[in-house]
């Protein structure tokens, strides 16, 4: 009675879940022209496939994800030479110039205070902001003027707005995209129904148990791999079992000394 091997695919990493997929519909489309198995069956896997492999990986493809943070890192840039001239205008003995690069100090703080942790889109909006608060107050444009900013603060503005443009695009690109978790879901559950047909058929087409010989040949090893993972999470939580933390060591030290006792 040849089975498939018993084991739990919600413990499959995704690559190896996709690497999975990729051999089985390979092998149960071998089977199609004899009417081994339903074509509906093998269609809905090659569906789960494909969806499984445009919605996992990188959020976008890596040219775009470089371009992104290309665009972005000319934003940070820009912010950070605003940053230097503030600094230069504090270290300055006229106290007009000290006076304009403490008002713009604060409004960076306000606004734009470190972009470089923040994510793009909260950075960029936040860089945004701190360029409104220059347009819409004549005192904090002087004082942008006055410690020779006001090209950076123009040309910051403009590498935000193509930073901004180019988030927006990727996106919308990918508007109506299967999440990857509900990719990994419908791609696990059409596994799983392939797996019951074939042996449930087993015993009954020489083909059919031929193929579930195959795809234990490559099941095998990812279910003593799922093992190897779980032994050594045990054997991790025993080490932090038996290894007391600072806390319950400075504990027991002070119920054993004679102050303690």
């Amino acid at each position: 009675m040849p089975r498939i091997t018993s084991f739990n695919l919600k413990k499959l990493h995704r690559k190896e879940l996709g690497s999975l997929a990729l051999f089985v519909t390979d092998r149960v489309e071998v089977l199609l022209p004899g009417n081994h198995i339903p074509a509906p069956m093998v269609e809905l896997l090659k569906e789960a496939r494909a969806v499984f492999d445009a919605s996992t990986g990188p959020d976008t493809n890596p040219l775009e994800t470089r371009q992104q943070h290309a665009l972005y890192a000319l934003c940070v840039a820009s912010s950070r030479e605003l940053r230097g001239l503030v600094e230069s205008a504090l270290l300055r003995r006229q106290e007009d110039l000290q006076r304009a690069g403490r008002m713009v100090l604060r409004a960076i703080k306000r606004r734009a205070k470190n972009p470089r942790r923040m994510g793009i889109p909260v950075g960029v909006e936040a860089m945004r902001q701190l360029i409104n608060d220059v347009r819409e107050s004549s005192e904090l444009a002087a004082a942008v003027a006055a410690i020779g900013a006001t090209e950076v603060v123009a040309r910051m503005e403009q590498e935000c707005t193509e930073c901004g443009t180019y988030w927006t695009k990727i996106r919308e690109g990918r508007a109506g995209r299967t999440s990857s978790f509900e990719a990994t879901y419908r791609l696990r559950s059409a596994l799983s129904r392939v797996f019951r047909y074939l042996n449930s058929m087993a015993d009954y087409d020489e083909e059919v148990a031929k193929a579930v010989g195959e795809v234990n040949g490559v099941v095998e090893p990812f279910a003593i791999t799922i093992k190897s993972r779980a032994t050594i999470r045990a054997k991790k939580k025993e080490e932090l079992k038996a290894t007391p933390s600072p806390e319950g060591a400075t504990a027991m030290n002070a119920v054993d000394s004679p102050e303690g006792a």
